[in-house]
């Protein structure tokens, strides 16, 4: 993480920081955090680590954000020329 909120992977130019984790991680961690408010297990960071650990599979993110932002670039650029 750069100080000015954006990722940068590789060299690759950055997204902002709360995209890539709404695209990434918010996702899975709303449901992990549901789930674990309605169970109140004994180990909560177990319960939590648990989840995500089995759930990850459905909430598997096919194209990377940075990847997703490169598409949306070249679209823009091919549909202004």
């Amino acid at each position: 993480l750069q100080a000015s909120g954006d990722t940068t992977i590789g060299g690759a130019p950055a997204i902002p920081t709360r995209q890539y984790l709404d695209q990434t991680v918010v996702p899975i961690l709303l449901q992990a955090l549901g789930a674990l408010a309605k169970e109140r297990p004994p180990n909560p960071i177990d319960y939590l680590a648990n989840y995500l650990l089995k759930e990850k599979e459905r909430f598997a993110n096919p194209t990377p954000p940075q990847q997703q932002q490169q598409q949306q670039q070249q679209q823009t650029n091919e549909s202004s020329h």
